[in-house]
């Protein structure tokens, strides 16, 4: 009986190990996609704000608000070719829907 509750409380102690090994591997992974949204945020208020100063103001703030590090992505890859702040807007608002 003894061996029993001995060999039980073992089981939950390395179950517990790795219950915190694994929330532990899940919050460096979430970490890692927040970072490269903040990168990919800072990339494109960037140069909104170096192209078109502080009328792009209200455009940064919606850019922020995206968290999906693909539309981010193909915001990065189609924003460097705009010629205006239309025409960034439209690219911002397609690549979001």
């Amino acid at each position: 009986k003894e061996r029993r509750i001995y060999e039980m409380i073992e089981k939950a102690k390395r179950d517990e190990v790795s219950a915190l090994a694994g929330a532990r591997a899940e919050g460096k992974a979430e970490g890692k996609v927040e970072g490269k949204a903040e990168m990919a945020h800072e990339a494109i208020c960037k140069y909104l704000d170096a192209r078109f100063g502080e009328a792009s103001q209200s455009l940064q703030k919606k850019v922020k608000r995206i968290d999906d590090l693909g539309i981010l992505g193909e915001i990065i890859n189609k924003i460097y070719m705009v010629n205006s702040l239309e025409e960034a807007r439209a690219v911002i608002d397609a690549a979001a829907k």
